[in-house]
């Protein structure tokens, strides 16, 4: 290895200074880092504190609860995902909709289907129901004078 006068390696200098240059890059990338990261924990707090949340989010029972689905029919919560707490919940409410999911709606909900079959009698004119479909029986019934479903 050839050293020159002042005892040093030729472009050793150089070397070094790329190394800082590289080392404060990475540095730099850490900083914006960490900036993004509390820019949408501060966008997640207020999307709780504000509601704005495309999710409805209850607790129960000490837990918390994000309502995943609606039925169709009656508006039930069809689909739910249960955390630990209520805080839990807000926050991964707020993170799907940062990512920009939606509940979403399913025909009919289970509990919908059974109580719809104990129906014989339009709720809204007293007319008798008749079957949709004849090959689901316990499905969807109909009114013939004013067209209500159930």
């Amino acid at each position: 290895m050839w050293v020159g006068l002042w005892g040093t390696v030729p472009g050793s200098s150089e070397l070094k200074r790329k190394e800082r240059k590289g080392e404060e890059m990475n540095l730099s990338l850490g900083v914006q880092l960490a900036r993004d990261i509390l820019r949408v924990e501060k966008k997640l707090d207020m999307m709780i504190q504000n509601n704005e949340l495309n999710f409805d989010v209850y607790e129960e029972d000490g837990k918390g609860v994000i309502v995943t689905a609606i039925c169709n029919v009656g508006g039930c919560n069809a689909e739910t995902s249960n955390y630990g707490s209520l805080k839990e919940a807000q926050r991964q409410a707020a993170l799907w909709t940062l990512v920009g999911k939606h509940s979403h709606t399913v025909g009919i909900c289970q509990e919908c289907r059974n109580s719809s079959s104990d129906f014989d009698t339009c709720p809204n004119c007293g007319e008798e129901l008749e079957l949709m479909y004849d090959e689901h029986p316990n499905w969807i019934k109909f009114c013939p004078k004013c067209d209500t479903r159930v």
